[in-house]
């Protein structure tokens, strides 16, 4: 009985692993294209404003379908909306355009890689805003972040100053986004689709008049949106492009769901890696031999990074223990 319980226990076991594994590979390939898809896009149709509005109309709709079938679809109250997406939907609208506008200017590898050094500036923000101490074995871990992303930067067959700045800034952004929303959502209790449905309806209000103010001639004249890229109307690859960013959004969510946030965050360098390899692939992107380790190292850099601090919560964890003396 006892090894028939056993037997039991692996099987359930393998099939969560499949589980796991099948969901990652799907939510690696929605990043991927959707990546891929954007620089296609942003090649032909320079306008990161529409690149961004229209994901987040996809995203605001398809959340809120998803969540009518659930039979879970509700409406947040004014005052939560003004007090946590407001907020959480500027920064989700400036760190969305912000990439786009990088993607224009440089090969997605490159946007990909400035994105990695996010615990970088997790760190830096975390002590100087909220005066964070972190260990010396986290500290350490973040040189081959530096080092990575300094020789990709120095390397970069196409670099554009424009590009790198929205980078930054893009990442920047990210980490105070997500630095607020943990703050933020410890008392709130929301559904992650809700969530990702909130805060697009508070971006879409706040980029609806200024998308208008900037893109009124393509109300009036719609022919950019017909032309040709890599074979497919601008505006297929558009609809094409939200539905991959909206399905990587809800993937990722339900990976969370699944695993460790540590796990998650080995899962989430790995994709990164992914993301970059399937994009010099597809794009042929010129990459020297610098370029390629300097990548390495920052992803690597990353991975020992999420390793560092698994280390000092299990640290923090032991002191905090009692201490049994035995008589």
């Amino acid at each position: 009985e006892m090894g028939a319980g056993r037997e039991q226990r692996w099987r359930l076991y393998s099939w969560q692993s499949l589980h796991v594994l099948i969901i990652t590979i799907f939510w690696y390939m929605a990043s991927s294209l959707a990546n891929n898809l954007s620089k296609s896009i942003l090649g032909t149709f320079h306008s990161p404003s529409t690149l961004t509005y229209v994901q987040f109309v996809f995203k605001a709709t398809l959340s809120g379908l998803l969540l009518l079938y659930r039979g879970t679809f509700h409406l947040p109250s004014l005052h939560n909306f003004i007090r946590a997406v407001g907020p959480l939907g500027i920064g989700n609208m400036m760190s969305h355009w912000l990439t786009h506008v990088s993607t224009s200017f440089l090969a997605v590898s490159f946007t990909q890689t400035i994105k990695a050094a996010a615990p970088l500036f997790a760190v830096f923000l975390s002590m100087q805003i909220m005066g964070e101490k972190y260990s010396l074995r986290v500290l350490l871990s973040l040189l081959p972040v530096v080092l990575g992303v300094t020789m990709c930067t120095l390397t970069e067959v196409h670099f554009n100053l424009l590009g790198f700045i929205a980078a930054v800034s893009a990442t920047m952004v990210f980490v105070i986004q997500n630095m607020y929303s943990k703050k933020l959502f410890r008392d709130l209790e929301c559904d992650n689709v809700q969530l990702v449905m909130y805060v697009s309806m508070g971006a879409l209000i706040v980029m609806s008049p200024l998308w208008l103010l900037e893109n009124y001639p393509l109300l009036m004249d719609p022919a950019p949106l017909f032309e040709l890229a890599n074979g497919s109307a601008v505006w297929q690859l558009l609809v094409y492009n939200a539905i991959c960013h909206w399905l990587q959004t809800i993937l990722a969510f339900k990976v969370l769901s699944l695993v460790s946030p540590v796990t998650y965050s080995v899962a989430n360098s790995c994709k990164r890696i992914f993301v970059i390899i399937s994009s010099v692939v597809y794009f042929q992107n010129p990459i020297t031999l610098v370029n390629a380790i300097g990548i390495c190292l920052a992803s690597g850099g990353v991975l020992l990074y999420n390793q560092a601090r698994v280390a000092d919560r299990r640290a923090q964890l032991s002191s905090e223990l009692p201490v049994v003396i035995k008589a």
